[in-house]
C-alpha cells in the first residue's frame, strides 16, 4: 500500500490481500486456543463459527469477521475492475488490525486460563 501513491491500483491491491491476510491470521491465532485438530483443516466459516461458540470472538466481532469473509471471497473471484483508493485501504488495515489483535488477545487469554485451571489440580 505504501506505493499506491505513486501507483493507484496498488491501495485496491492491499486491502485485497489484507482480506486474504485476515484469514491466515484468524487461523494462526485459533492455533494457540488449542482446537480439536480436526477443525484446524475446516473452512474458514466452520472455524469462525467455532471460535465465536467457545467465546472467543463476540456477537459483534462474529458479525466483522463474517463481513470480512464475504469480501475476501468477493475480491478473490470477482468478475470485474475495482479501484479503491488511499482512504479505503487505510480504514480496512485499521479494522484488519484491530480484529486480529483482538482475536490473538482473546486465544492467549483462554490458554492462560486453561493453565492456570490445570496448575489449581
Amino acid at each position: 500500500m505504501v506505493y499506491g501513491c505513486y501507483h493507484y491500483p496498488l491501495f485496491t491491491l492491499g486491502k485485497e490481500e489484507l482480506f486474504r491476510f485476515g484469514e491466515s491470521a484468524f487461523r494462526e491465532a485459533i492455533k494457540e486456543a488449542k482446537p480439536p485438530q480436526s477443525l484446524l483443516k475446516k473452512r474458514y466459516a466452520d472455524l469462525q463459527t467455532w471460535a465465536h461458540e467457545e467465546g472467543l470472538i463476540n456477537d459483534d466481532e462474529a458479525r466483522r469477521w463474517n463481513a470480512s469473509r464475504q469480501l475476501r471471497n468477493f475480491v478473490s473471484h470477482k468478475d470485474g475492475a475495482l479501484l479503491l483508493g488511499p482512504n479505503d485501504a487505510l480504514n480496512q488495515l485499521d479494522i484488519t488490525k484491530e480484529l486480529t489483535e483482538s482475536l490473538f488477545i482473546n486465544c492467549r487469554a483462554q490458554v492462560n486460563k486453561m493453565q492456570n485451571s490445570q496448575n489449581e489440580e
